[in-house]
């Protein structure tokens, strides 16, 4: 069995100390509050609001997650939207927020957009269907991208992207940054799970 490339220290720890925030009272409060005030303004059908709960569990685990991974001098890579888990014997909750999408993994990075960076990382024998490295602001607008069909990878498949104010000015892979971006995001689609690696 192949690793398993999200399964990273990085991740761990994150997942770890959200699960532990997320029964934090001031954690546990805020939900609450935030369940009835959503609840409250889209007054559901009953259907609507059997779905409701574990979405919305879903959704504040992500935002703890993500909340943990904001330190853009030591940024990880977190993946988000993960289906439920477990990990050293916890349950992990699922991280979806407001989408659903089994055949994607979104990993994140945070960023500094006056900061130079350098993400690093192996393409695997079997090219991805999509693959998509795009910097975010903070409302989420893309400020810029680089698609994984343009990659520049060395002789052991291997590439790194530059990320930077700068232009390219002849460097391979490289995205030009801007004081608004917040987020280094990386998409990866797979076809084949037994198969395809991100």
């Amino acid at each position: 069995m192949k690793s398993n490339p999200i399964a990273t220290p990085g991740q761990h720890r994150i997942e770890k100390r959200a699960l532990e925030l997320t029964q934090h009272p001031s954690v546990v409060r805020t939900r609450n509050e935030l369940r009835e005030a959503w609840l409250k303004r889209a007054a559901p059908s009953h259907e609507m609001r059997a779905c409701f709960d574990p979405r919305f569990e879903e959704v504040m685990f992500c935002a703890v997650a993500w909340s943990l991974n904001r330190d853009v001098e030591r940024p990880e890579v977190l993946t988000i939207t993960r289906l439920a888990h477990r990990l050293d014997g916890l349950a992990i909750p699922g991280s979806r927020y407001g989408l659903d999408n089994p055949d994607s993994v979104y990993r994140i990075i945070p960023i500094d957009g006056d900061e130079r960076y350098q993400i690093r990382g192996r393409v695997p024998e079997r090219r991805l269907t999509e693959n998509y490295f795009t910097l975010w602001d903070t409302e989420l607008n893309t400020v810029g991208e680089l698609s994984g069909d343009d990659l520049a990878l060395d002789s052991e498949r291997r590439f790194t992207i530059t990320v930077d104010r700068d232009q390219a000015a002849g460097r391979p892979n490289h995205i030009r940054s801007s004081p608004k971006a917040r987020e280094f995001f990386i998409r990866d689609v797979l076809l084949d799970w037994e198969a395809d690696e991100p």
